[in-house]
């Protein structure tokens, strides 16, 4: 199973990116298997889908930055995440995690009062691999709600439990 670290030129992926101070601005779960097709998991305006690789890619003109090979095996939350597909992307999160940025950056903590448990934004997907923090602790300390790409990223530059996968550098 793999991460995948992209950004598009959108409004919306500019102010990610703004915001986490990030190159990134969303991440995908690759190298999965539905019915023998290669697919990608993610979470974005349409919601909680799956799509081949090449049909996301060709949709949303977005450049991968890096790719990432999660080493512990945490396929088993993949049908725990497969039974939400469908749900809403959860837009208010990212509006309330602006905001807590912002008010963070002025010295006040604020939490985010807008997120919705039961719909995802791409980075919230991925943390709800290993929720518990078991194969993979540096996601036991992580507020699903809170975490951006740009934070995945660097735990996976950090972390032994993640192996760079992608050729470019």
């Amino acid at each position: 199973m793999k991460l995948i670290f992209t950004s598009r030129k959108t409004l919306l992926a500019r102010l990610i990116r703004f915001f986490t101070s990030s190159k990134v601005s969303h991440v995908l779960i690759g190298d999965l298997h539905f019915y023998g097709q290669p697919v990608v998991m993610h979470s974005t305006h349409g919601g909680l889908r799956i799509d081949t690789f090449e049909v996301w890619r060709q949709r949303t003109d977005s450049t991968v930055f890096e790719v990432w090979e999660i080493i512990p095996d945490v396929s088993s939350a993949i049908p725990v995440l497969a039974a939400k597909l469908g749900s809403g992307y959860d837009l208010p999160n990212l509006f309330g995690n602006a905001l807590s940025i912002l008010m963070r950056k002025l010295g006040v903590k604020l939490r985010n009062l807008f997120a919705d448990p039961e719909r995802f934004v791409c980075s919230e997907l991925v943390v709800h691999l290993d929720p518990s923090g078991l194969k993979i602790p540096e996601f036991k300390k992580l507020d699903p709600e809170k975490t951006s790409a740009e934070d995945l990223l660097q735990i996976c530059r950090k972390s032994g439990r993640f192996r760079r996968a992608d050729e470019s550098k």
